[in-house]
């Protein structure tokens, strides 16, 4: 099962998909992928905190991703 978000990142609309170990930022104009990151437990959950920040729900984790 695959979680998806969508949002804004620097202006540019995104979606973030969580799977497989694996969340990926994807450009959608384009559909091209931006950013990718392995996670050592599988993500469960992911959603933008109101600061812009990408929070995943991994495992018994909590992660806050930042730029």
């Amino acid at each position: 099962m695959s979680d998806v978000e969508l949002g804004l990142l620097d202006g540019v609309p995104v979606a973030v998909t969580a799977n497989n170990y694996t969340v990926i930022v994807w450009d959608l104009g384009d559909g091209t992928p931006l950013h990718e990151t392995r996670m050592p437990p599988a993500p469960h959950a992911i959603a933008f905190a109101p600061g812009g920040e990408l929070v995943v729900g991994a495992g018994y984790e909590v992660i806050v991703l930042e730029r």
